[in-house]
């Protein structure tokens, strides 16, 4: 078993035509890693913006009222805490900026 089908397990893919010639797309009920790392989602950690935004998706998903998505829908979905990324790159530097500080680099 590939590292790449047990990961679409993961993600709840499904593939399915695009009605285009032999064109497959992939639909999941959950944003592939890819997708939530370039979302600025992902803080470096669990944070309890995702638990919400988990829960949120998970109980729409129990209740009948999610579907699965492409990649595009779930980045533009993703797209509200875009605010998130200045926030990180600031974490990033400083973090990176100290630890060099800290170590005489």
């Amino acid at each position: 078993c590939s590292a790449r089908r047990v990961t679409d397990v993961i993600y709840g893919v499904y593939k399915m035509p695009t009605g285009q010639s032999m064109q497959i797309a992939d639909l999941s009920w959950w944003p592939k890693q890819t997708t939530w790392v370039e979302s600025n989602f992902d803080v470096g950690y669990w944070s309890l913006d995702n638990k919400i935004w988990f829960r949120t998706c998970l109980s729409k998903i129990y209740a009948g009222k999610a579907q699965p998505h492409n990649a595009h829908h779930w980045a533009n979905a993703l797209k509200k805490y875009k605010f998130t990324l200045k926030i990180i790159q600031n974490y990033w530097s400083t973090s990176a900026k100290y630890l060099h500080d800290l170590l005489n680099l």
